[in-house]
């Protein structure tokens, strides 16, 4: 058996196995924690995500809500699928928003989680209420 140690982050006892005897946290979360590294990433990516929303008009084109925590980038046509942005790399589709204002602004649109939510679940009652929506 090997010897226990305890969590750089937490203080908790970690029982070492023979395929992790030089573990220094007890989780991935007290990992992560100890990392200021992910807190400036976060913030970097929060940041590129606002000035993107804000170039498509920073609020949700049906209810008019500006909160950026509530809002997301819908695609106008449906195409989620064939983008090569969206589904690998958000950070790729926010830079390509910002570097093609006037392209992207053809292609996606800003609403709120509720409404981009109700649009994916429900498109039929979707298009009945908001049909002058793109």
């Amino acid at each position: 058996m090997m010897a226990e140690t305890t969590c750089v982050v937490c203080g908790k006892e970690i029982a070492h196995d023979k395929f992790h005897p030089y573990q220094k946290y007890c989780s991935k979360r007290c990992k992560w924690r100890l990392k200021p590294r992910n807190e400036q990433k976060k913030k970097r990516y929060h940041e590129l995500r606002f000035k993107a929303l804000s170039v498509l008009g920073g609020k949700c084109s049906i209810c008019g809500i500006n909160d950026p925590h509530m809002l997301t980038i819908d695609h106008i046509d449906g195409e989620w699928r064939k983008d090569p942005f969206s589904r690998r790399n958000k950070r790729a589709l926010y830079r390509h928003i910002l570097q093609h204002g006037e392209n992207a602004k053809a292609h996606f649109q800003v609403l709120c989680w509720n409404h981009n939510s109700m649009k994916s679940l429900y498109p039929e009652v979707f298009e009945s209420h908001y049909s002058a929506i793109r």
